[in-house]
């Protein structure tokens, strides 16, 4: 058995850890810890391990950029963490 341990700084932990926990499978954990994402990924072969941290580490770039884009756009729009006001339908 083959095993990684991947250990991911971030600002954003949870969320990260979040989008990409669909990807979890019986070989592959994921979670957030202190300022971290932290993923095991265990599989019998040295080959099918490189691949699956493959895919993971382009599943985590975009989760992280997906996450970054998303605060950048919460941080510009001035908002806060109370919910925003739901928009209005005007067309009749």
């Amino acid at each position: 058995m083959s095993e990684a341990r991947i250990e991911t700084e971030t600002t954003a932990p949870t969320p990260v850890a979040k989008a990409i926990s669909p990807d979890n499978t019986a070989a592959v954990e994921t979670r957030a810890g202190d300022g971290t994402v932290v993923t095991t990924v265990e599989r019998s072969g040295i080959n099918s391990l490189a691949a699956t941290v493959d895919d993971y580490i382009v599943a985590l770039n975009v989760a992280t950029a997906v996450v970054q884009i998303a605060d950048d756009h919460h941080e510009s729009a001035g908002s806060t963490d109370e919910p925003a006001d739901t928009p209005t339908d005007t067309h009749e």
